[in-house]
């Protein structure tokens, strides 16, 4: 087994095998650790689609409990069209995620097949043949839904947990059958098929991750329990710290483990202050086409950035919408309430505030 550490050394993963993946193509990549006055892409990294803000679990930590969005779904005309402009740009992967399960929208499978069978040209960012897929989901499926994700897989597939043992689970993950997510994942795990030219493995590749309170990111003894369990049938397990917002913000005061490089987090003192690069590098997209940073509701996160029914994802990224909102959230300056206590502070890699805007936004 292999330990790794995220940027900003609160996210830890340990892999079963160690050995290339295709997602470490991106993962690595130097634009995560773009700074201040550097220039962004010329189109995103990783194009993050909110298929549907449905779900059929309702977590303890998760944003669906509070939004007031009308349920609505991507049409299957505009996420072909997302996908053959990304294949004629430079975009290198997506990311099938959100407050919404996947599985729920009929058009999933589909559009992993879809995405499977562009062909592409290294371009931009872009070293790849392929465009890669992530999907984040909870595995609450019906057999078919395994079996289709079997015959139409993405590269990744990383399904959540929350908490450390059976009981939290259950208790933040309700109304989730933990036996049921077992033999999902183990009859994910057991019959892939597909295996990748590009690195030789298996498709998916399956993590298994789990969100935490960062006052138990230190307790070793339930991590590695945790670790052993689920790595039987999975290929990496994640411990992350859980994402906190204005509707989360209800931690106790605790010590800092001297393994998480951030400032205190508690209720009363929490105001974001890294700088924040997600809109220099993703393009998130939520389940009514909506452009915002991908974290929370879209909601609340104020004047959206654009939206894709609108217009094509170069016309967005370029946008003096976007570029505006990059300008002060690059420089550490929040004027939104969702920026100012967003907890991505917790995953960001430094805490370089320069405060001072940048003049104009290049792109390379």
């Amino acid at each position: 087994m292999e330990k790794k550490f995220g940027r900003a050394k609160s996210m830890s993963l340990t892999v079963k095998n160690s050995g290339p993946d295709i997602m470490d193509t991106y993962f690595n990549h130097p634009v995560w650790k773009q700074k201040w006055g550097e220039p962004i892409p010329d189109m995103p990294l990783d194009v993050q689609l909110e298929l549907i803000n449905s779900c059929n679990l309702a977590c303890d930590s998760c944003p669906i409990l509070h939004q007031t969005r009308i349920k609505s779904s991507l049409t299957w005309e505009v996420l072909k069209r997302i996908a053959d402009e990304s294949a004629e740009e430079s975009v290198c992967y997506f990311t099938i995620c959100g407050i919404g399960e996947a599985a729920l929208h009929p058009k999933l499978f589909e559009f992993l097949r879809y995405v499977r069978n562009k062909t592409v040209k290294p371009k931009g960012l872009r070293t790849l043949t392929t465009m890669p897929t992530i999907l984040i989901s909870n595995a609450v499926w019906p057999q078919k839904h395994i079996q289709q994700c079997i015959d139409h897989p993405p590269d990744m597939l990383s399904l959540s947990l929350a908490g450390l043992t059976d009981e939290e689970h259950i208790a933040r993950r309700s109304p989730i059958n933990l036996d049921k997510f077992f033999q999902n994942v183990k009859a994910l795990h057991d019959g892939r098929k597909l295996r990748r030219p590009e690195d030789g493995r298996l498709a998916p590749t399956i993590h298994i991750s789990t969100h935490i309170y960062p006052h138990e990111m230190t307790n070793h003894e339930a991590i590695q329990a945790f670790e052993k369990k689920w790595l039987q049938i999975s290929d990496a397990v994640v411990i992350k710290p859980t994402m906190i917002d204005q509707h989360h913000m209800r931690l106790k005061e605790f010590s800092t483990p001297s393994n998480l490089q951030y400032t205190d987090i508690s209720t009363n003192h929490f105001s974001r202050t890294a700088p924040c690069m997600e809109t220099s590098r993703r393009l998130s997209i939520d389940s009514n086409g909506d452009i915002w940073c991908g974290h929370h509701n879209s909601e609340d996160f104020g004047p959206l950035l654009g939206n894709v029914y609108h217009n094509s994802l170069r016309e967005i990224w370029h946008s003096d919408t976007m570029n505006e909102f990059r300008r002060e959230v690059r420089a550490g300056i929040f004027h939104r309430e969702g920026c100012q206590k967003c907890g991505g502070e917790i995953r960001d890699w430094h805490r370089e505030v320069p405060k001072t805007i940048e003049k104009e936004i290049k792109f390379q």
